[in-house]
């Protein structure tokens, strides 16, 4: 859930986030599957952080994907593999009060801290 009381959802397999008032009805929606022009592959946990940006974790592409509140896709963090701020099967993202992003990946924990500014 956002600031706003907004409540976001991930469909993993259509590779769809939604985004619902406080009702239950749908505000908006973005994303879509890789293979059919889309921007995920296996999108699997998303945060929001204070900045209003939207994380998610992308198992099969081994990345937190981000995207602004429209859904516009803004850069993505990490790259797929194994060493030190690599990713090679994220499954769970959390971000803290100090904007720290914990990401679990396989049988590790991964925290990442962007930039200020």
């Amino acid at each position: 859930m956002d600031d706003r009381g907004e409540i976001y959802a991930i469909d993993t397999l259509a590779g769809v986030v939604y985004v619902f008032d406080d009702k239950g009805g749908i505000i908006s929606r973005f994303g879509g599957r890789k293979d059919k022009a889309g921007i995920f592959r296996f999108p699997v946990s998303l945060a929001i952080g204070k900045n209003g940006l939207i994380y998610v974790a992308d198992q099969h592409a081994g990345k937190i994907l981000v995207f602004d509140k429209e859904g516009v896709f803004q850069y993505a963090i990490a790259r797929r593999g194994v060493k030190e701020g690599e990713l090679s099967s994220p499954s769970y993202i959390f971000i803290d009060k100090e904007e720290r992003i914990y990401v679990i990946d396989g049988n590790r924990v991964q925290i990442f801290q962007e930039e200020k500014g």
